[in-house]
């Protein structure tokens, strides 16, 4: 029971060493959420491990700090699952004629534009020869901020695409 007790006085003093370094307090929770975790698995409750954490915040304030973390956290998972995925997946004979988009775009960077946008969409953009800073400077110039209307510019240059080589 000493070394948990030790753990918890360390997590303790870099929460507040975080705080006190004027860092949001989401992000100090978002930082140390495997820990936070690990006390909770280990069978601490958040309102016991809030009082031992000593932040003098609400037991309902650190739930959702919790629940943020939580959900933040998830989403970061699911986007390593997902590179590592498409990674995984063998590439159709299709795509292997162009190997150096795919090379030079990795879907981590993709998602740093959107965190939802989607591999179809990915692959529409590269299969009619665009790139990710052609991608940029859409987002730019149009002012674009969700995939959803990223959805809508592809498609819309896609068919201008398709009519001017029917001319």
């Amino acid at each position: 029971m000493v070394h948990i007790a030790m753990e918890i006085e360390d997590l303790k003093k870099s929460m507040k060493s975080m705080i006190d370094k004027q860092l949001p307090i989401q992000a100090v929770f978002n930082y140390h959420f495997a820990e936070i975790t690990a006390f909770l698995e280990f069978g601490y409750n958040q309102p016991k491990l809030n009082t031992l954490l000593g932040l003098d915040i609400k037991v309902s304030y650190f739930q959702t700090l919790y629940k943020r973390a939580k959900a933040k956290q998830a989403v970061i998972d699911k986007t390593k699952q997902s590179a590592t995925s498409i990674a995984k997946k063998e590439k159709p004979a299709l795509k292997i004629q162009k190997p150096d988009l795919e090379k030079k775009n990795p879907l981590s960077e993709w998602k740093l534009l959107f965190h939802d946008i989607g591999e179809n969409l990915i692959n529409d953009i590269t299969d009619h020869g665009y790139d990710l800073n052609d991608v940029k400077t859409w987002i730019s110039d149009n002012n674009i901020i969700s995939s959803t209307q990223l959805r809508s510019h592809v498609n819309r240059v896609i068919e201008n695409q398709s009519s001017h080589k029917k001319k």
